[in-house]
């Protein structure tokens, strides 16, 4: 039986945990089911605006799963939180297509390990993704956590200083639409793969983006730039990495394969040597129409 609710909020225990979703306005026909463990809940015609006001942060696996293919959940918002333990938004809002407009955690500080990984692949409603006061990426914590989310044209780390290993891996592969300037303004350092293929677009390419920048950036370990921007064809101009002194392995292999537009790579003087060895140097790192300096 479907129930006909006209109310302003909804409340659903899962395991004794009290979470509570406000709409701000009515919700209409509503048919919905929680599993019996509390582990995920399924919609047919969920109208429903997430909101959780008060969260500031959340434990490991404390939303995993749970709200996985709602696809009439049409808003997500998480204004106080500061901390994602492990796991704690694991595929939480995977497939949620019905959800629309900006995604944002302006609070949010630490992403635990897996803490937000494959969390709205998926969602391809979700127009811009941002994380003013990020400052740490827990291993694979953000990893393809916006993976196909087509209609995402903007993205934005402003205090990002530290991608830990597969991080940032996919991130926001195949998310054609990013347009515009992506600087990671404060970032020192990538752990292995932390960035590979973080906004690799490998079929029809991503036109949009303009340019990248990593003016702090000290060390990329094994594969943290791998392809990361591959494909990325509206990059132009040169691209510096003014502090940049220690490279894994791949660690900058093939990052900006395709993007013909790049007339320039800049890296230290005292940094020639590694750079020189670094795997891809041979083919300027994909940017095969770029000019290599050492003058910084």
């Amino acid at each position: 039986m479907t129930p006909t609710m006209s109310l302003k909020k909804v409340i659903i225990l899962f395991n004794k945990s009290l979470l509570m979703y406000s709409t701000g306005e009515p919700i209409g026909t509503t048919r919905y089911f929680v599993t019996s463990n509390g582990n995920a809940i399924c919609t047919y015609t969920f109208s429903l605006k997430g909101v959780f006001n008060n969260v500031t942060e959340i434990s490991a696996n404390g939303l995993r799963n749970k709200f996985y293919n709602c696809t009439g959940l049409t808003k997500v918002s998480f204004p106080e939180l500061t901390t994602i333990n492990d796991s704690g938004l694991y595929q939480a809002f995977y497939n949620c297509t019905g959800i629309t407009g900006n995604m944002s955690f302006p609070k949010l500080v630490t992403i635990g390990q897996y803490g937000l990984s494959y969390g709205f692949e998926g969602c391809t409603g979700i127009t811009a993704a941002e994380f003013p006061n990020l400052s740490s990426v827990g291993k694979a914590g953000l990893n393809n956590t916006f993976y196909g989310c087509t209609s995402i044209t903007s993205v934005s780390f402003a205090k990002l200083e530290t991608i830990a290993e597969y991080g940032l891996s996919s991130t926001f592969g195949g998310c054609i639409n990013i347009s515009g300037a992506i600087p990671f303004s404060e970032l020192t350092t990538i752990g292995s793969a932390g960035m590979q293929s973080a906004f690799s677009c490998s079929t029809s390419g991503n036109n949009g983006i303009t340019s990248v920048s990593f003016p702090k950036l000290t060390s990329v370990d094994t594969d943290g730039l791998y392809q990361a921007f591959y494909n990325c064809k509206g990059i132009t101009g040169s691209i510096s990495f003014p502090k940049l002194t220690t490279v894994g392995s791949d660690g900058l292999g093939d990052m900006f394969y395709g993007c013909t537009k790049i007339t320039a790579l800049h890296f230290k003087s005292s940094s020639r040597s590694v750079i020189e060895a670094s795997n891809g140097y041979s083919n300027k790192f994909g940017a095969t129409n770029a000019t290599i300096y050492f003058d910084l």
